[in-house]
């Protein structure tokens, strides 16, 4: 199994950081605990699922992991092509340095794999007929 971890933009931790550690702060110097209890558990999660998103190519599947969850299952040979792609759809990818996977008859998945080129190869090496286009 290869593992690949997505690369993060340092403005989607900052924007974060801030919705969430204000109140966060604030909370705990108001000394209102109510808020905390649901806002704390929250930022957990999600720093969770920052810190284990990751592509995985296990055999003939690329699996989309993003902390608890396993996204989805693409069967490898199923997908028809790779581009580059900065769309700022909502997505298992934490940076818009992004990749357009297109699969299926009509689906389509970014992902932004932090090791581009070492990630389309490793799906090459699986199915060559994948088109690339970045």
């Amino acid at each position: 199994m290869k593992y690949f971890r997505s690369k993060i933009d340092l403005w989607l931790p900052a924007v974060l950081c801030i919705a969430l550690g204000f109140p966060i702060i604030n909370g705990i110097y108001e000394r209102v605990w109510q808020p905390l209890a649901i806002l704390l558990p929250v930022a957990l999660f999600i720093i969770y699922g920052f810190v284990k998103l990751r592509y995985c190519i296990d055999g003939e599947v690329l699996i989309i992991k993003a902390g608890f969850m396993v996204s989805n299952r693409i069967n490898i040979h199923d997908i028809k092509r790779i581009e580059k792609s900065n769309s700022i759809l909502s997505s298992p990818a934490l940076s818009l340095d992004r990749l357009s996977i297109s699969y299926g008859k009509y689906e389509e998945i970014l992902v932004s794999p932090k090791e581009k080129q070492a990630f389309i190869d490793a799906l090459l090496l699986v199915n060559p007929d994948i088109q690339v286009s970045l």
